[in-house]
């Protein structure tokens, strides 16, 4: 399982606001151009990414066992200390030794978690009975959830951006098209609805003369 530092950590939610500034920026530069619902979708597309990497490294992180340990009740009897596995051992002595809970994210198999119900588990340690309890903790809990909200969110947004994009440039050029009424043909280069009269596309760059002007200038460069 991969340990991650707080920095790291920090990386990662910075990350997330960094593609949240440049979704931003994407979407004001380009809200006019025909390639601004692309750029759109695929910033979506980063966003959410980084939002499960970033909500999943959090869980991860943040996801520890809380071990304390009493004496028994009683003349009660325990799982002999030389029964534990190695894990199981370390656990326990630091535990004991602990001034308070000890917290790790190491789980023996044989340490049952509390839950709903009160479990604890009896050990035999030098003639003597303890009780460990063992409690799931989750630090970044809170945080995870509200990357994932404010991530997710965000993306939802930017894809929904993304298709008014398109529709509104649809719009567009249907209502050029209503203009042009008779007097209108498409582009053979790209499709897009032009005047009679009009010499270049502004999409793609075809012109009647030259072509497809943009793609000359850039074959003779």
């Amino acid at each position: 399982m991969v340990s991650l530092s707080s920095f790291e950590l920090l990386l990662v939610v910075t990350g997330l606001f960094v593609l949240v500034s440049g979704a931003v920026v994407v979407y004001v530069s380009s809200e006019d151009t025909p390639t601004g619902p692309h750029l759109l979708l695929v910033v979506s597309l980063l966003v959410g990414l980084t939002t499960v990497l970033g909500a999943g490294a959090l869980h991860l992180e943040g996801e520890q066992i809380e071990y304390s340990v009493d004496a028994c009740a009683g003349n009660q009897t325990g799982t002999p200390f030389s029964e534990l596995s190695p894990e199981g051992r370390e656990v326990f002595r630091s535990a004991l030794q602990a001034d308070g809970a000890y917290t790790t994210r190491s789980h023996p198999a044989e340490f049952e978690l509390q839950s709903d119900v009160s479990r604890t588990n009896e050990i035999q340690y030098e003639s003597q009975c303890y009780e460990l309890t063992a409690r799931e903790r989750d630090r970044f809990g809170v945080l995870s959830v509200l990357v994932s909200a404010a991530g997710g969110g965000l993306a939802v947004l930017l894809a929904l951006g993304s298709l008014f994009g398109y529709e509104r440039a649809r719009r567009r050029d249907s209502a050029r098209a209503d203009e042009g009424g008779a007097d209108s043909e498409s582009c053979p280069n790209c499709g897009l609805t032009l005047v009679v009269g009009v010499e270049e596309c502004q999409r793609c760059g075809w012109s009647r003369d030259g072509g497809d002007t943009r793609g000359s200038e850039q074959s003779n460069e």
